[in-house]
């Protein structure tokens, strides 16, 4: 008979994560299209990592080995030269390793948007940052504060 308080602490436990909600940030992402005479192609995600914290993540492939490539979330979408989003200096060159691809993160120190027109840009070289080599326009993948509520 011990065993029965055991068991009814564990259903109401059950009981109460039934009707929990949870939170989801928001998450952008995109798939990178080669521009410019370029083959580069990738993919791109942005995401939460808290109030004030926004991750951006890039892979790509096709690119020459060694080159360098500076890359940045800019506000638009591809072909409209929107601003960057965050610090420009916090996007890493891309260092493309000898199978012609290379992956970067930033870490920007804002808010991630819920709303708007945004897109990755890919850049030929520090010197020909108007050249766009890679551009993908990022999508919402979910929006912040969507509830979702456990089925138990």
């Amino acid at each position: 008979m011990r065993a029965i308080p055991g068991i009814l602490v564990v259903g109401v436990a059950v009981a109460g994560l039934a009707g929990a909600t949870y939170r989801f940030s928001p998450e952008w992402k995109t798939s990178l299209k080669p521009g410019e005479g370029s083959s580069i192609t990738g993919t791109a995600k942005v995401e939460a990592k808290g109030d004030k914290a926004t991750e951006a993540e890039i892979h790509i492939k096709g690119a020459t080995a060694g080159a360098e490539l500076p890359w940045h979330v800019h506000s638009g979408k591809c072909g409209t030269g929107g601003a960057v989003v965050g610090a420009a200096t916090a996007y890493p060159l891309l260092k493309v390793k000898d199978n012609g691809e290379a992956k970067g993160e930033a870490k920007l120190d804002i808010a991630t948007p819920t709303s708007g027109d945004y897109s990755v840009n890919v850049h030929k070289s520090a010197a020909e940052m108007k050249t766009i080599v890679a551009c993908g326009d990022l999508a919402l993948e979910q929006e912040k504060d969507k509830s979702k509520t456990a089925g138990y």
